[in-house]
């Protein structure tokens, strides 16, 4: 699907092409020393703005399948690197018109997308969006960048945030056995200091114990 950085303009009249905010590369030794030779984020061919219109038209069109099939709710992921995911974080971004700059041209494409699929579901069908939190790669998204966004996806209407953090090229450990449990609950935590919709922690919370201790935690008293 476009939103993972291919997408076949015609359909099956064209190859799949890697697509991106603005053609960016990065070198292997931005995430991992050594590697310098490698490149673990591909550039892409820039999109028009029109193609990024026609993608949000397409992920709407592909959420409403999603409904009609049957699907109690939608969830639109931004993160781990894919196209939504490259939009939001300045290093991969660094379009000089409406969808580049600040935060909030940044986050452009992301709420369009949502516009759209809440334009053909409507306001009430479930719709979540799943994002980083802290992309923990030089330069990315950390938590402050994601509690200005989450406000955002809140207005827009989306029903609730799921944490994935970490970008795949992360150096950092994140579901491996030595990452501590619930390392990233903080995470969920600070996002729900400027949200009232609910926002779901995620990574190392194997244990139903922790997961009943970081609910009881999050209640108001």
């Amino acid at each position: 699907m476009a939103t993972y950085g291919y997408w076949a303009k015609d359909g099956l009249g064209s190859p799949a092409e890697e697509i991106s905010p603005s053609g960016v590369r990065l070198q292997g030794d931005a995430f991992r020393p050594g590697l310098e030779n490698l490149t673990f984020i591909r550039g892409g061919r820039p999109l028009t703005v029109d193609e990024i219109q026609t993608i949000c038209d397409q992920v709407g069109d592909a959420a409403l399948r999603a409904k009609n099939a049957g699907f109690d709710a939608i969830e639109l992921q931004a993160l781990g690197g894919n196209l939504l995911s490259r939009f939001l974080s300045p290093v991969t971004n660094r379009r000089a018109d409406g969808y580049g700059g600040l935060l909030e041209n940044r986050a452009r494409m992301l709420l369009e997308a949502i516009a759209n699929i809440k334009a053909k579901l409507g306001d009430t069908f479930p719709l979540l969006c799943r994002i980083n939190g802290e992309d923990f790669i030089p330069g990315g998204m950390t938590l402050e960048d994601y509690k200005k966004l989450a406000p955002m996806l809140e207005r827009a209407g989306v029903h609730a945030l799921d944490l994935m953090p970490g970008w795949y090229e992360t150096r950092r450990p994140m579901n491996q056995m030595c990452v501590p449990r619930g390392a990233f609950i903080y995470l969920a935590g600070g996002l729900k200091e400027v949200v009232k919709i609910p926002v779901a922690a995620n990574i190392r919370i194997n244990d139903p114990v922790l997961a009943e201790q970081a609910l009881a935690e999050a209640r108001p008293t």
